[in-house]
This record gives C-alpha cells, structure tokens and sequence, in this order.
C-alpha cells in the first residue's frame, strides 16, 4: 500500500502522533488537585475558626459571621 504524501495527509499523520493526552492531560490532573486541596483547606479554617463550640458539649454551636466593609479612593483623571 503506498503512502499519501499530500499535505492534508502529511498534517493529519503529524498531528495524530502528538501525544495530547498527555501534554494536556498533566496540567490538567495539578489543576483539580490544587483546586481541591484549596476547597479542603477552605473547609478546615472554616471548621476550626468560623463555628463556636460549645465546651460543655463540645458541639458545634453557632457559625461566627464576620462583616467586612472598605472604602476606596477613585481617582480621577
């Protein structure tokens, strides 16, 4: 069987061989696993600085809630 040289053909071939899986595929996995270790550690500050707890019962009591407000200066021009 001969092989096509024509340039459509000679592109489709180098493309198929780039291993995209894998040039995508690893910066994508470090994406989701940083995403969630930032979700967890978001969830244990939570946990251990936003709820009271009860010493008695040692129970989550009450979520603390914090208001914050700023103030910016715009300048103009």
């Amino acid at each position: 069987m001969a092989v096509d040289k024509t340039p459509s053909q000679v592109a489709t071939s180098a493309l198929q061989a780039i291993p995209f899986g894998s040039i995508i595929g690893g910066p994508l996995k470090a994406c989701v696993e940083a995403q969630a270790l930032a979700a967890k550690t978001t969830w244990e500050f939570i946990q251990n600085v936003g709820i009271n707890v009860n010493p008695e019962t040692v129970r989550r009591q009450q979520s603390m809630f914090l208001s914050l407000s700023s103030r910016a200066d715009v300048w103009s021009s």
